[in-house]
Protein backbone atom coordinates (compact mmCIF):
# COMPACT_ATOMS: atom_id res chain seq x y z
CA UNK A 1 0.00 0.00 0.00
CA UNK A 2 1.03 3.23 -0.82
CA UNK A 3 0.91 6.42 1.67
CA UNK A 4 1.49 9.57 -0.55
CA UNK A 5 2.35 12.78 1.16
CA UNK A 6 5.07 15.43 0.42
CA UNK A 7 7.69 14.34 -1.67
CA UNK A 8 7.79 10.83 -2.38
CA UNK A 9 5.32 8.22 -1.68
CA UNK A 10 6.20 5.50 1.19
CA UNK A 11 5.65 1.99 1.52
CA UNK A 12 3.76 1.64 4.57
CA UNK A 13 3.03 -2.50 3.62
CA UNK A 14 2.96 -4.23 0.58
CA UNK A 15 3.88 -7.61 -0.82
CA UNK A 16 6.02 -8.48 -3.47
CA UNK A 17 4.43 -9.68 -6.80
CA UNK A 18 3.88 -13.78 -6.74
CA UNK A 19 6.51 -13.65 -10.11
CA UNK A 20 8.86 -12.12 -7.84
CA UNK A 21 11.12 -13.27 -5.18
CA UNK A 22 10.40 -12.16 -1.36
CA UNK A 23 12.37 -9.43 -0.20
CA UNK A 24 11.95 -5.78 1.12
CA UNK A 25 9.79 -3.12 -1.60
CA UNK A 26 12.23 -0.24 -2.26
CA UNK A 27 11.14 2.87 -4.07
CA UNK A 28 13.18 3.76 -6.96
CA UNK A 29 12.41 6.15 -9.86
CA UNK A 30 8.68 6.37 -8.34
CA UNK A 31 8.00 2.49 -8.81
CA UNK A 32 8.01 -0.21 -6.59
CA UNK A 33 10.65 -3.28 -7.29
CA UNK A 34 11.45 -5.95 -5.09
CA UNK A 35 15.13 -6.15 -3.59
CA UNK A 36 16.57 -9.15 -2.37
CA UNK A 37 17.87 -9.01 0.94
CA UNK A 38 21.36 -9.80 1.65
CA UNK A 39 21.04 -13.72 3.29
CA UNK A 40 22.03 -14.56 6.89
CA UNK A 41 25.55 -16.52 6.99
CA UNK A 42 24.12 -20.37 7.40
CA UNK A 43 26.45 -20.84 9.61
CA UNK A 44 25.11 -18.41 12.75
CA UNK A 45 22.08 -20.09 12.57
CA UNK A 46 24.43 -23.92 12.76
CA UNK A 47 26.69 -22.40 15.53
CA UNK A 48 23.50 -21.69 17.35
CA UNK A 49 21.60 -24.57 16.75
CA UNK A 50 24.90 -26.67 17.60
CA UNK A 51 25.81 -24.64 21.27
CA UNK A 52 22.28 -25.72 21.49
CA UNK A 53 22.89 -28.78 21.49
CA UNK A 54 26.11 -29.37 23.43
CA UNK A 55 24.48 -27.01 26.22
CA UNK A 56 21.90 -29.79 26.27
CA UNK A 57 24.55 -32.33 26.31
CA UNK A 58 26.47 -30.91 29.13
CA UNK A 59 23.11 -29.89 31.22
CA UNK A 60 22.06 -33.64 30.50
CA UNK A 61 25.53 -34.79 32.24
CA UNK A 62 24.81 -32.55 35.01
CA UNK A 63 21.31 -33.65 35.58
CA UNK A 64 22.51 -37.67 35.45
CA UNK A 65 24.90 -37.03 38.66
CA UNK A 66 23.32 -38.61 42.17
CA UNK A 67 20.39 -35.87 43.57
CA UNK A 68 21.23 -33.37 40.69
CA UNK A 69 18.30 -31.22 40.03
CA UNK A 70 17.79 -28.10 37.44
CA UNK A 71 16.63 -25.02 38.95
CA UNK A 72 16.57 -21.61 36.73
CA UNK A 73 17.80 -18.63 39.23
CA UNK A 74 18.02 -15.50 37.32
CA UNK A 75 16.25 -16.84 34.03
CA UNK A 76 18.93 -19.29 33.60
CA UNK A 77 19.85 -22.91 33.94
CA UNK A 78 21.60 -24.29 37.38
CA UNK A 79 22.39 -27.93 38.10
CA UNK A 80 22.20 -28.06 42.17
CA UNK A 81 22.63 -31.11 44.37
CA UNK A 82 20.64 -31.14 47.45
CA UNK A 83 20.29 -27.00 47.61
CA UNK A 84 23.90 -25.62 46.53
CA UNK A 85 24.51 -25.02 42.90
CA UNK A 86 27.69 -27.38 41.18
CA UNK A 87 27.14 -25.32 37.91
CA UNK A 88 25.43 -22.85 36.30
CA UNK A 89 24.98 -22.55 32.61
CA UNK A 90 24.24 -19.63 30.62
CA UNK A 91 20.78 -19.30 28.21
CA UNK A 92 19.77 -22.38 26.22
CA UNK A 93 20.82 -20.60 23.00
CA UNK A 94 24.79 -19.68 24.39
CA UNK A 95 27.31 -22.00 25.31
CA UNK A 96 28.13 -20.91 29.19
CA UNK A 97 28.89 -22.46 32.38
CA UNK A 98 30.36 -21.43 35.39
CA UNK A 99 31.67 -23.95 37.84
CA UNK A 100 33.74 -24.38 40.82
CA UNK A 101 36.81 -26.00 40.35
CA UNK A 102 39.53 -26.76 43.42
CA UNK A 103 41.78 -28.82 42.23
CA UNK A 104 41.50 -27.93 38.18
CA UNK A 105 41.03 -24.08 38.14
CA UNK A 106 44.48 -22.99 38.14
CA UNK A 107 45.27 -25.33 34.99
CA UNK A 108 42.29 -24.22 32.90
CA UNK A 109 42.68 -20.19 33.11
CA UNK A 110 45.13 -21.16 30.78
CA UNK A 111 42.89 -21.91 28.12
CA UNK A 112 41.09 -18.69 25.91
CA UNK A 113 37.90 -19.52 26.73
CA UNK A 114 37.83 -19.49 30.58
CA UNK A 115 38.39 -16.72 33.46
CA UNK A 116 37.65 -16.48 36.97
CA UNK A 117 34.22 -15.69 37.93
CA UNK A 118 33.43 -11.87 39.20
CA UNK A 119 31.93 -10.99 42.11
CA UNK A 120 34.81 -12.19 43.36
CA UNK A 121 34.01 -15.74 43.23
CA UNK A 122 37.37 -16.64 41.37
CA UNK A 123 38.89 -16.24 44.51
CA UNK A 124 37.16 -19.09 45.90
CA UNK A 125 37.69 -21.26 42.84
CA UNK A 126 34.63 -20.59 40.43
CA UNK A 127 35.84 -20.56 36.90
CA UNK A 128 33.57 -19.17 34.24
CA UNK A 129 33.72 -21.10 30.41
CA UNK A 130 32.84 -19.02 27.66
CA UNK A 131 32.10 -20.51 24.14
CA UNK A 132 30.44 -17.82 22.04
CA UNK A 133 32.78 -17.29 19.54
CA UNK A 134 33.94 -20.62 19.35
CA UNK A 135 32.98 -23.22 16.24
CA UNK A 136 31.53 -26.37 18.37
CA UNK A 137 33.91 -28.76 16.74
CA UNK A 138 36.61 -26.55 18.90
CA UNK A 139 34.87 -27.09 22.03
CA UNK A 140 35.99 -29.56 24.55
CA UNK A 141 33.06 -31.16 25.48
CA UNK A 142 34.73 -34.27 27.15
CA UNK A 143 36.76 -32.11 29.18
CA UNK A 144 33.63 -29.72 30.28
CA UNK A 145 32.22 -32.92 31.66
CA UNK A 146 34.85 -34.12 33.06
CA UNK A 147 35.08 -30.38 35.15
CA UNK A 148 31.39 -30.21 35.87
CA UNK A 149 32.03 -33.65 37.54
CA UNK A 150 34.70 -32.02 39.64
CA UNK A 151 32.47 -29.09 40.55
CA UNK A 152 29.82 -31.44 41.63
CA UNK A 153 32.81 -33.60 43.76
CA UNK A 154 33.28 -29.91 45.33
CA UNK A 155 30.05 -28.94 46.34
CA UNK A 156 28.21 -32.17 46.97
CA UNK A 157 28.18 -33.60 50.08
CA UNK A 158 30.99 -36.47 50.64
CA UNK A 159 28.34 -39.74 50.41
CA UNK A 160 27.10 -38.55 47.51
CA UNK A 161 30.56 -37.94 46.07
CA UNK A 162 31.24 -41.65 47.11
CA UNK A 163 28.55 -42.37 44.70
CA UNK A 164 30.58 -41.28 41.95
CA UNK A 165 33.65 -43.80 42.82
CA UNK A 166 31.54 -46.78 43.15
CA UNK A 167 30.51 -45.90 39.74
CA UNK A 168 33.93 -45.81 38.32
CA UNK A 169 35.04 -48.85 39.93
CA UNK A 170 32.91 -50.79 38.95
CA UNK A 171 33.22 -49.49 35.26
CA UNK A 172 29.53 -47.85 34.62
CA UNK A 173 27.91 -44.73 34.80
CA UNK A 174 27.27 -42.69 38.06
CA UNK A 175 23.46 -44.13 39.87
CA UNK A 176 20.90 -41.87 40.38
CA UNK A 177 20.17 -41.57 43.68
Amino acid sequence: MLRLGRGRPTVVAARAPPDRPAGRLSLGSGRLRSRRLAPQPATEHDIDTAHQAAHARLLAYALSLPEAWEDHPWGESAAKVRKKAFVFFGAPDTLHCTMKLPESGAFILHEPWAEPTGYGLGKSGWVSCSFTEMLVEDVPVELLEDLIEESYRAIAPKTLAKLLDVADASGGDAPDA
